[in-house]
């Protein structure tokens, strides 16, 4: 496991390595709130990685965002502003590679199936995609 318990780097470059051999990929869009994982993507997968230029210190915490959002800790408008380019950039690839444990990176799916109006490749790095994630129903 990476920091604050995601998933390691490592399965993402496996997945990312998986799509360069499949389709040829030669450049990711990385949507991450820690500078080493950017380093350790570029350094053991040999891409081009592409981030956002944003200041990511107010993700630096172990506490979860949600809570220091609610306790006043960091500014809302800033990390609304950072989750949804994230968001919406991570919809506009071509290929996608995601933890669907995390609603962030289902959503992230959902959105470029609903503007490309077909599924892109993707590739999870812990649970399969799900659109009821992990509910247990009665079938029959």
């Amino acid at each position: 496991r990476g920091p604050a318990g995601c998933q390691a780097v490592s399965g993402y470059v496996a997945r990312a390595m998986a799509m360069r051999e499949r389709y040829g990929v030669r450049r990711v869009f990385l949507s991450t709130d820690d500078s080493d994982v950017v380093e350790e993507f570029r350094r053991e997968a040999g891409f081009e990685v592409l981030v956002l230029g944003l200041d990511r210190v107010l993700f630096d915490s172990s506490l979860f965002i949600e809570y220091r959002l609610m306790m006043g800790y960091t500014d809302v408008p800033a990390v609304t502003e950072a989750t949804l380019v994230d968001l919406f950039l991570l919809a506009q690839a071509d290929y996608l590679v995601a933890g669907f444990g995390s609603h962030f990176g289902r959503v992230a799916l959902e959105l470029s199936v609903g503007t490309k109006g077909y599924v892109p490749p993707y590739a999870s790095v812990d649970y399969p995609y799900c659109f009821h994630f992990l509910q247990r129903r009665r079938i029959g």
